[in-house]
C-alpha cells in the first residue's frame, strides 16, 4: 500500500537519523515536523519527502496542514532560520492561513488544498497496483499525470522497465532478497513471454532487460545458480550481466537467443562447444584430464569450481550472443547441483494478490484509455 505511512518509512529507513511525523487523518495531511540532520541539509532531502507527500494528495484529493516551527526555541533547537524555512514552505505551493488565505475550518498556520479529481485517482490506484512506487525515489505522480493529459496514451509496460532500469543500481542484491516478483513490479504477465521452461518464465521488459520468473521452487535454485555464476568473478562474461535478484526473479540483460541468430553467429557457438560435446556427464564428474584441458583451451578451467548440468550446459540451444557480441551462455541454471532435478518442485504460490478478478476488471477498464496492454 502506497499511503503517508509507508512514504514516511521509506525516508526513515534510508536516513536512519532523519525525523519525520507527518500523519494522515479524515481527509487531511497534518505534517507535524521534518527535521533533517545537518550533515546531510542541502541536498534536497526535505524537498523529496514533501514533493511525495505532496503528490499522495494530490492524487487523493487531500489538504496539506502545517504549523511552520519558526518559535525562538525551535529556531535555537533545530538549527535553522525563520526567513528560509518560510519561504521554503511557500515555493512547495503552501498558502499563508491568513488574509484572504484565511480559512476558519484550519488551525495550522500553513495549507494547501488540492481538488480531488476520479480520474487521477483512479490512475494513481492502477500505477500503484502495477509498479512499487517506494522503490522509484524520484517518481513524481503529478508529471506522469500531466503526461497522461498531454497524450492521453502512456505505455505503462515501458514505463516500468523505464524505472526499473533506472534504479538498477539503487538497490542491491542483499535488500531484495525478501522482495518477490509481485512486490516489485505487480503482475509481470503483462509483459511479453519471450521464454518458458519446466521451473522458469522469461518476459522482456523492454529497454534491453528480461526478468526471469521462477515456477517453482527449482526455479528459485536456477536463479540462486545463476546469480552465484554472474557475481562470484571467477568466470567474467559468461552469463547475462544481472541487474537486479529478489526472492523469485532475477533481471539480466537481454541477449540474442541461438534459435534467432543468423549462420554465421550460429557458426560461433557450434565452433565454441563443439570439443566440449565430445564430453558426458561422468566425464564431467570424474574431473577427465582431456575434459579439464578442453576447458582451459576456452578459457573456461574456473568452471571447475562449480556443479554442472553438462549436456544442459553444452547444447546450443542455451547460448546467445549478448549486445556486445560476446558468446553467452543464456541459462545460468544449468550451473548447478545435478541432484536438484531430481527433487521435489514445490510450486511458487503467489496468491491472489494481483490475479483477483476485481483487478482484471480494473485493469481492463483502463486498457483503452492508456495503451495498457495484456500480451
Amino acid at each position: 500500500m502506497y499511503d503517508v505511512k509507508s512514504i514516511v518509512e521509506k525516508y526513515k529507513e534510508k536516513y536512519y537519523d532523519i525525523k519525520l511525523h507527518i500523519f494522515k487523518a479524515e481527509n487531511k495531511i497534518k505534517i507535524d515536523l521534518i527535521v533533517i540532520p545537518e550533515y546531510i541539509r542541502n541536498e534536497g532531502i526535505g524537498t523529496k519527502i514533501i514533493n511525495d507527500i505532496i503528490d499522495y494528495a494530490k492524487a487523493n484529493g487531500v489538504t496539506l496542514e502545517l504549523t511552520p516551527a519558526i518559535q525562538k526555541e525551535d529556531i535555537k533547537k533545530w538549527g535553522i532560520k525563520k526567513e528560509k524555512l518560510l519561504k521554503f514552505w511557500k515555493n512547495m505551493g503552501f498558502v499563508e492561513n491568513k488574509g484572504r488565505n484565511k480559512d476558519y475550518e484550519i488551525s495550522a498556520s500553513f495549507y494547501m488544498k488540492t481538488k480531488y479529481i476520479k480520474e487521477k485517482k483512479e490512475l494513481f490506484e492502477l500505477l500503484n497496483e502495477t509498479i512499487d512506487l517506494r522503490l522509484i525515489e524520484d517518481f513524481s505522480f503529478e508529471s506522469f499525470y500531466k503526461q497522461y493529459k498531454k497524450e492521453n496514451e502512456i505505455n505503462i509496460e515501458k514505463y516500468i522497465a523505464k524505472k526499473i532500469i533506472e534504479n538498477k543500481n539503487e538497490y542491491n542484491i542483499n535488500e531484495l532478497d525478501e522482495t518477490n516478483i509481485v512486490e516489485r513490479i505487480g503482475d509481470f504477465r503483462t509483459f511479453k513471454k519471450v521464454g518458458s521452461g519446466s521451473d522458469r518464465d522469461v518476459y522482456d521488459i523492454g529497454e534491453g532487460y528480461v526478468i526471469k520468473v521462477a515456477k517453482n521452487t527449482r526455479g528459485i535454485t536456477q536463479n540462486e545458480n545463476e546469480s552465484a555464476i554472474a557475481s562470484d568473478g571467477f568466470i567474467e562474461g559468461l552469463v547475462p550481466n544481472i541487474i537486479e535478484e529478489g526472492k523469485d526473479y532475477i533481471i539480466v540483460e537481454k541477449c540474442i537467443r541461438y534459435s534467432d541468430l543468423n549462420k554465421e553467429e550460429k557458426k560461433r557457438i557450434n565452433k565454441k562447444l563443439k570439443e566440449l560435446k565430445k564430453f558426458s556427464q561422468k566425464d564431467w564428474e570424474e574431473k577427465a584430464e582431456r575434459l579439464q584441458n578442453a576447458l582451459r583451451e576456452q578459457e573456461l578451467e574456473d568452471l571447475m569450481n562449480y556443479d554442472l548440468l553438462w549436456n544442459d550446459f553444452t547444447a546450443s540451444r542455451n547460448w546467445g550472443i549478448d549486445k556486445g557480441n560476446n558468446i553467452i551462455m543464456l541459462d545460468g541454471g544449468t550451473i548447478g547441483d545435478p541432484d536438484f532435478i531430481n527433487e521435489k518442485q514445490n510450486k511458487i504460490n503467489r496468491q491472489n494478490t494481483i490475479f483477483d478478478k476485481k483487478k482484471k476488471n480494473f485493469i481492463k477498464k483502463y486498457n483503452k484509455k492508456i495503451n495498457f496492454k495484456n500480451k
